[in-house]
């Protein structure tokens, strides 16, 4: 199956990125990015595709995976019952984006694991997902080093929960190269923005 190379672009002074995205349904392409994801669905349904595995979600479900693993959510119309039906919170790293030193550091270790089984795709058990709710939805109010801060915070918690793997093993199809001239486009218009 083809899929999209998507450029994932953090603002300028962060070392990652978060998307909070609401609408009539959540509309993405079937893609990959070098990027580790942690995706929180809030509110919707529909069908979760990661990697090899294709799921039934719904709110609540929170779901890491690791880099160039092929993504995707589908929700219809028909089911959507407003313009606010699908609410998503996605946050956007490389494993690095803390510096590798620190990853190096025993204290670090439940994180070196957890970046190393994401490239199964993880699924947070719902009866775990509660208690993470409050520290995924203030690190969308925080800048600077205290957004940082709180991303380490849910990746430790994150990595401390007895998670489910949704692929038996990492993908090891190869992703399409990124299409330089695209990249090149897209990193001057977000320059400018």
């Amino acid at each position: 199956m083809k899929y999209h190379f998507e450029t994932v672009l953090p603002p300028p002074g962060a070392s990652f990125s978060t998307e909070l995205n609401t609408g009539p349904v959540l509309d993405c392409l079937f893609h990959v990015h070098p990027e580790c994801e942690l995706t929180l669905v809030e509110s919707g349904f529909g069908t979760r595709f990661i990697g090899s595995s294709l799921e039934p979600f719904s709110e609540l479900d929170l779901v890491l995976i690791g880099g160039m693993v092929p993504h995707h959510y589908l929700t219809r119309a028909a089911d959507s019952t407003g313009p606010e039906w699908s609410r998503t919170r996605t946050v956007k790293f490389l494993p690095g984006f803390c510096g590798k030193d620190l990853l190096d550091r025993p204290e670090a270790a439940a994180l070196r694991t957890l970046f190393g089984e994401a490239g199964r795709g993880l699924h947070v058990p719902p009866e775990h997902v509660p208690g993470l709710l409050g520290p995924l939805r203030s690190l969308f109010d925080l800048e600077g080093l205290p957004k940082l801060l709180k991303l380490l915070e849910i990746l430790d918690a994150i990595a401390r929960l007895p998670l489910r793997s949704l692929n038996p093993a990492p993908p090891t199809e190869a992703a399409p190269p990124p299409d330089e001239r695209l990249n090149r486009v897209l990193g001057f218009i977000h320059r400018r923005l």
